[in-house]
Order: structure tokens, then sequence, then C-alpha cells
């Protein structure tokens, strides 16, 4: 997780105003949480993100944060998200932009 904290940090935020597409391939689950809570509108342009959690790992979405999932508000592009669930999960579950939505 120390490896994606650090990726973020200092790799993906200095730049999200500027990134389209984002794919986080492999991500922890504890960093996708970490991930979903950033705060709104760091993505202005983001128009897709595709987020990978290994099958290897497990996540629970760990219930009220969800609803604080304030990561994909402020992101007018937005179109396509694609995230990880399991059956007991729905994207209903997250904060989405479901009205500029055009795949999930």
């Amino acid at each position: 997780m120390k490896n994606y904290q650090s990726f973020l940090r200092e790799v993906v935020l200095p730049q999200s105003h500027r990134i389209t597409f984002l794919l986080l391939e492999f991500i922890a689950a504890n960093a996708f949480e970490g991930f979903l809570l950033l705060p709104p509108g760091l993505f202005d342009e983001l128009e897709c993100t595709m987020l990978c959690i290994p099958e290897t790992s497990t996540y629970e979405y760990p219930g009220p944060s969800v609803d604080q999932a304030t990561v994909f508000q402020g992101a007018p592009r937005l179109q396509r998200v694609t995230v990880p669930l399991s059956n007991e999960q729905s994207l209903l579950d997250l904060a989405l932009p479901w009205n500029q939505l055009t795949y999930s």
C-alpha cells in the first residue's frame, strides 16, 4: 500500500487536473478506500477511470465512509467508471455523478 500512497501523492495528485484516463491496477484494498476518499474537484478533466483490486485482496466497503466517497464529485467530464465489486456490493454504494455517466 505504501507504494500506492506515494504514487497517488507524488504522481497522480500533482497532475490530477490534467488526467483524462486513470487506470490503477492491482491497487490494494486500503489504497482503494484512500482513493475514494480523496477530496472532490481534483479530476476536472477525468473522463474514464478503471480501478482493479487483485482477487487475492479482500475488500469490504467500509459502510458509512462510502457515502463520503468524494473523489468522483467535481469531475464534470466523467463518463465511465469501472470498479471492482463483490456480489454483495453495488455501484449504488458509491457517490457517482449518475446523470453524466454513459458507462458504469
